[in-house]
């Protein structure tokens, strides 16, 4: 199931707003070839900045909607999607690390295996969090940081 959105206009649809990354198409015109493509137009006309969007800028976007996902755990006509062993349906909540806080972003790096959280907190901003076990204890990301006074090498001269 894709979750939708209702589009306004005499051509009313729903339109998915969610797992856009299993489409083949994009707008219920199919007016746009691919998401960057409707990233960028949808920036130019809606946004109206002074300059348009860049390539990193575009990419950003479109992976931010292409890692959007939702889940269904019941279907209309089949029933339950869990039933009698069945593995489709939502993904199981095994634990909940940051009761109470804003995670904007998690994520899990298929390279290392290990967990990315970003948690923003309304005095002291986003901090990055990480863990390899999810129901276990996250740790906090450093941040860059100077290093000791008198740690640094000393300067070459320049060349002649």
């Amino acid at each position: 199931m894709l979750n939708t959105r209702e589009t306004p206009g005499p051509r009313s649809s729903r339109l998915p707003s969610t797992n856009l990354r299993f489409l083949n198409g994009i707008m219920w015109d199919g007016r746009e070839p691919n998401l960057k493509s409707q990233a960028n137009n949808a920036t130019l006309v809606h946004a109206q900045p002074k300059h348009p969007p860049t390539n990193s800028e575009l990419r950003q976007i479109v992976d931010l909607e292409t890692s959007l996902f939702t889940a269904q755990s019941e279907d209309n006509l089949a029933g339950s999607l869990i039933a009698q062993g069945a593995r489709g349906g939502p993904l199981e909540m095994t634990a909940r690390a940051f009761p109470g806080e804003v995670v904007e972003f998690a994520t899990r790096d298929p390279r290392s295996g290990r967990y990315f959280a970003s948690v923003t907190h309304g005095q002291f901003g986003p901090h990055l969090f990480y863990t390899d076990d999810p129901t276990k204890k996250w740790q906090q990301a450093e941040g860059p940081a100077f290093p000791a006074t008198g740690s640094l090498p000393p300067r070459s001269a320049p060349p002649a």
